[in-house]
């Protein structure tokens, strides 16, 4: 089964300054489904053979240009240990931590071990960067002997997933900033439009949004910046091509432990309200635009200016 969009008479279209819009007047296209088409050039125009055509009214539908839409910012906080320890201490109700009752019991039974995996999460993390730190103290830069362009290849492949660690930070600070301020805490709350949409109504006090900021996305920034550091480094100064590459997967194990603790230890009913959770809108035109057009040349460009340096920086010298 094939789905057409059949041309009868030409189309004027305009170039907005920002988005592309196309200006269609009823009857200029008309939507046919067709099985088993072929197209024959007859007199330079074109002639469907083994048609068969389904009435346009029984298709139904509406035609929609998804890229002539202006671009709304969605924040979601990513799926992995910290979020998971910031959703689940603000789902609880107030009432809940208040009291010392079998409820405060219950929220802390699923809250603590958040926090505790958590703080797993950080040791294992660190003491892997730590090991790598020291096992290049012996390493010298003038022995290695591996191709130079597998050499750009690894290191690119470890910092594209580090550029990634970093933007996911930068998504929680944001969401983190543009979530509701209470004055007093409010369990997390989703409200259900007519439409099925969903939107969160709730939000964060401020001592709760400083809390997040400094002891979790304070913490997942700091770890991706010295592993950056030391593991950048450690795929660089592999000393056969096959350590090279393996090197590297294992620098991208590093840096994905937090997602395999979140999804091996986090019960599936946190899991699934976390990744149901809806994403935080964000109405603002300069930031659309600059996620648009701006964001992916920033994204290339420390990408490159990155694996440059590290290549340069920790070559031997001549």
């Amino acid at each position: 089964m094939a789905i057409m969009i059949k041309q009868q008479k030409p189309i004027p279209h305009t170039f907005a300054p920002l988005f592309l819009n196309l200006n269609l007047a009823p009857g200029q296209w008309r939507v046919v489904m067709a099985v088993s088409i072929q197209y024959v050039d007859v007199d330079r125009g074109r002639a469907l053979v083994e048609e068969r055509v389904l009435n346009d009214d029984a298709a139904g539908g509406t035609i929609v240009f998804p890229f002539d839409d202006m671009p709304i910012v969605k924040l979601n906080l990513p799926e992995c240990i910290y979020s998971s320890v910031m959703l689940l201490i603000h789902g609880a109700r107030a009432e809940e931590y208040g009291s010392l009752g079998f409820n405060c019991f219950m929220s802390c039974m699923v809250v603590a071990p958040q926090v505790l995996l958590l703080a797993i999460n950080v040791v294992v993390q660190v003491s892997f960067i730590r090991y790598l730190e020291r096992t290049l103290s012996d390493v010298d830069s003038c022995n290695i002997k591996t191709d130079v362009v597998l050499r750009y290849l690894s290191v690119a492949s470890f910092v594209a997933g580090m550029i990634f660690e970093f933007f996911e930070c930068f998504e929680m600070l944001l969401w983190t900033v543009y979530v509701k301020t209470e004055d007093r805490h409010q369990a997390l709350q989703v409200q259900i439009r007519e439409d099925g949409s969903k939107m969160q109504v709730s939000g964060l006090t401020i001592c709760q949004k400083m809390v997040f900021l400094v002891l979790v996305i304070g913490t997942k920034t700091a770890i991706a910046v010295y592993l950056s550091a030391v593991g950048a480094q450690f795929v660089l100064l592999s000393e056969t091509h096959a350590d090279l590459i393996l090197n590297c997967l294992a620098m991208v194990f590093v840096i994905e432990i937090d997602d395999v603790i979140y999804h091996g230890f986090t019960p599936a009913f946190c899991k699934e309200i976390i990744s149901d959770l809806p994403a935080l809108e964000v109405h603002s035109l300069t930031q659309a635009l600059a996620r648009l057009t701006i964001f992916p040349w920033v994204k290339i460009g420390i990408w490159i200016a990155t694996v440059q340096f590290v290549v340069s920086h920790f070559a031997c010298p001549e």
